[in-house]
């Protein structure tokens, strides 16, 4: 019997010491060879540069502003580091990412009732398997406390390997050895980060598939909340500029959020309070909230709707972005 334990535990100190090297090569591998075509591996991709301005937020940024049309108008240079369905959290810890090889004078944030209740609102808030090779970093490793189940968070952190392996699907051992993750050219390197969609709801007759076309009660999740106001005090410690913003949606929706007007009012105090500039195209006097054609469900314009909407930003971002 002695024998057996003494093998059996050789066998997992062995064990232990295989998947100890394949978790610091996966790690080592993941930072140096960051796929270009993933958008938030992109955004964490770029190094060395400085940005006029730099927006953030959800697939309401991701794929409805476009930077060059906000670049034409005001003549500066931006990036989008916006990810779909990403909460605040995920937005954080890409901004503090981001901005240790970069540098923005000001960053743009769009605030909505989905953001600030993401869990919600967002199949997947926290792409974890993303950044499970910055869990070393105490800063991200806080962020995972906050957004992963215990049970993972200290599987991940304590048993060697067992990150990888929960994603074994995305992290193949075969094209990690072969060297198949790393996109080298992205079409989001033309559009500065940007990815418009095409089609219309008009078009297709689907407003009633749409998932946001019932009526739901609204609420301001703390956890979403404070991760904001992280973005806003990380900001302004780093002497970074602030705009929030909140993007159309299509203007039948807006009776079927609950306590719509009280989530507005309180981005509206948390702006106010920090003394940051607030554009809402969120509302009813929108005349583009109207037009069921420059959508592609409730909450997304689609490419059309998009770059007017973008004309329309940069147009009154304009005078603020060159003030700051």
């Amino acid at each position: 019997m002695k024998t057996f334990f003494s093998k059996l535990l050789l066998f997992i100190l062995l064990l232990s010491l295989v998947l100890m090297g394949l978790e610091k090569y996966y790690d080592y591998y993941f930072t140096k060879n960051l796929d270009a075509c993933n958008k938030p591996l992109w955004v964490l991709k770029q190094k060395n540069k400085h940005f006029d301005f730099a927006a953030i937020g959800s697939s309401r940024v991701f794929n409805m502003l476009d930077i060059k049309t906000i670049e034409k108008a005001t003549q500066l240079k931006g990036i989008n580091i916006a990810a779909s369905g990403s909460g605040y959290a995920e937005n954080y810890l890409l901004l503090k990412q981001f901005t240790k090889s970069n540098s923005i004078k000001t960053l743009i944030v769009q605030v909505d009732l989905y953001s600030l209740d993401a869990k919600n609102a967002f199949g997947y808030p926290f792409h974890d398997y993303l950044y499970l090779n910055k869990l070393n970093e105490s800063e991200v490793d806080s962020i995972y406390r906050d957004n992963v189940k215990p049970s993972k968070y200290y599987m991940w952190k304590y048993i060697p390997f067992s990150k990888y392996m929960e994603f074994s699907n995305f992290f193949s051992l075969y094209k990690v050895l072969k060297g198949g993750y790393e996109c080298n050219e992205s079409f989001l390197d033309t559009t500065n980060g940007s990815f418009l969609v095409n089609g219309s709801e008009a078009e297709a007759k689907e407003v009633k598939t749409d998932r946001n076309n019932v009526f739901k009660k609204r609420f301001i999740e703390q956890k979403d909340y404070n991760y904001l106001l992280k973005i806003v005090q990380y900001a302004k410690s780093k002497n970074i500029n602030l705009i929030f913003y909140t993007a159309p949606e299509y203007a039948q929706s807006f009776a079927l959020q609950g306590n719509r007007n009280v989530i507005f009012d309180s981005i509206s105090n948390l702006a106010k309070q920090h003394n940051i500039a607030y554009y809402n195209f969120d509302v009813a006097s929108v005349a583009l909230c109207h037009e069921l054609t420059y959508f592609k469900d409730n909450t997304h314009l689609n490419k059309q709707g998009s770059l007017l909407f973008s004309q329309q930003f940069g147009d009154s971002l304009k005078t603020r972005l060159h003030a700051q």
